[in-house]
């Protein structure tokens, strides 16, 4: 008896098994595309860190710029309160008009508002004059001094003096000041010191 053999593969032309198996997961056309590289390049790493200090730096120069016109502004203002103070201080009947002895202690112990200068011990008893000199001092927007006193010549006017600490900031509450109402005007009177280049003096009637 002859055995006959059956072809269960409908397609006599198809092998069972491919003579190139292509792996699973990848076209036969994958080798012809690049691969991308993941990250950046060292072009745009230098571009990000170079914005990111150019921002920074724009950051800090007007946070500066904002600080230094708060200052100055702030100092413009205690210089003017201590004008206004010293004005009513010495328009008081019992001075007449008068600024002997005048200084921001004895102001402050007199019951004038000079916040935010004020001595660092407490006034003396009732109808005794203040002997320390301490309101003011280092109490300014800078850090540094504001003072007042008589400026002689019969004491009807007075000076403010005010640590500026450098030149810019003196000059520029010179030219505020120098026009002033009631502010005495002239190289003598009105000025950035001399012994002291960066401390304004205010001459004021």
């Amino acid at each position: 008896m002859k055995k006959v053999l059956l072809n269960t593969n409908p397609n006599p032309n198809q092998n069972l098994e491919s003579d190139n198996p292509q792996p699973v997961g990848k076209s036969a056309d994958a080798h012809q595309r690049p691969a991308r590289i993941a990250g950046f390049t060292l072009v745009e790493l230098l571009f990000a860190v170079f914005f990111i200090f150019a921002a920074l730096r724009a950051i800090i120069v007007t946070t500066n710029n904002v600080d230094s016109t708060g200052q100055h502004k702030e100092a413009a203002a205690q210089i003017q309160s201590v004008i206004d103070a010293t004005r009513a201080w010495g328009r008081q009947p019992s001075q007449g008009q008068n600024y002997t002895g005048v200084s921001l202690d004895v102001l402050y112990c007199n019951g004038i508002n000079i916040a935010p200068f004020k001595p660092t011990t407490a006034c003396p008893a009732a109808g005794a004059a203040p002997t320390t000199t301490e309101a003011g001092v280092g109490q300014n927007v800078y850090g540094l001094d504001i003072a007042v006193a008589a400026a002689g010549a019969g004491d009807l006017d007075y000076v403010v003096t005010f640590g500026t600490g450098d030149a810019p900031n003196c000059q520029a509450l010179l030219d505020k000041f120098s026009m002033a109402a009631g502010v005495i005007s002239g190289t003598t009177t009105t000025f950035c010191g001399t012994a002291d280049p960066f401390a304004l003096t205010v001459t004021v009637n």
